[in-house]
């Protein structure tokens, strides 16, 4: 019974010391560098392109069931009204099967080469879809935030310009995220140069 407490705290110190799941990567490119998140797919996402991939198929067999439909089955309907709503159901299709294919794994581009902040969604056969693009001098901050976290947990997040609209760029614990922010902020300040005697807002670390 005396062993106890020392097997106790071996296995509290032991958990303390165990390595911790990282919750990002920082893959490193001749243009700049990619920030990606290892968190897992986002359930939301998943079940939005699920459902994407069952009506766009539907509407696809919809509008090629229009333009094959014999006509003495469609009876007084018009081609011309057929083809009409065969090509918006088409378009409807195509639209729902581009977003179903689109991906859920995100990440977030700094390319110092062109000073741009890129938000791209890649798939699992590594095509990457642009979601948004924000020039270095658009960013107004980079900080942490911890409202809505749990624990240590916090997201690293930029301003854009000096409004209330922000992009989260990856999830983490606020020791990790740290030197990843201070980067972002050194990166972004550098682009903020004046050029021509022009005033620019340089983004600060905050």
């Amino acid at each position: 019974m005396s062993d106890m407490p020392n097997v106790v705290g071996s296995l509290t110190i032991d958990a303390e010391l165990a390595p911790r799941k990282q919750t990002f990567q920082v893959a490193e490119t001749y243009w700049g560098y990619i920030i990606r998140k290892m968190d897992g797919p986002n359930i939301a996402m998943i079940v939005l392109q699920s459902l994407s991939m069952f009506f766009g198929a539907s509407f696809l067999a919809a509008a090629l069931g229009l333009l094959l439909l014999p006509d003495v089955v469609a009876g007084s309907v018009d081609l011309v009204m057929r083809a009409v709503a065969a090509l918006i159901f088409f378009g409807l299709a195509a639209y729902l099967l581009w977003f179903a294919s689109r991906g859920t794994e995100s990440e977030v581009q700094i390319d110092n080469a062109l000073g741009e902040v890129r938000e791209v969604v890649r798939n699992r056969a590594g095509k990457s879809t642009l979601v948004g693009r924000y020039g270095f001098d658009s960013i107004g901050g980079v900080f942490i935030d911890r409202a809505n976290s749990s624990g240590n947990f916090a997201t690293l997040v930029l301003r854009y310009r000096n409004t209330a609209q922000t992009l989260g760029v990856v999830r983490g614990e606020v020791d990790q995220l740290e030197p990843l922010r201070d980067r972002l902020g050194k990166d972004l300040m550098m682009a903020a140069v004046p050029v021509r005697g022009e005033k620019t807002i340089v983004p600060t670390a905050m």
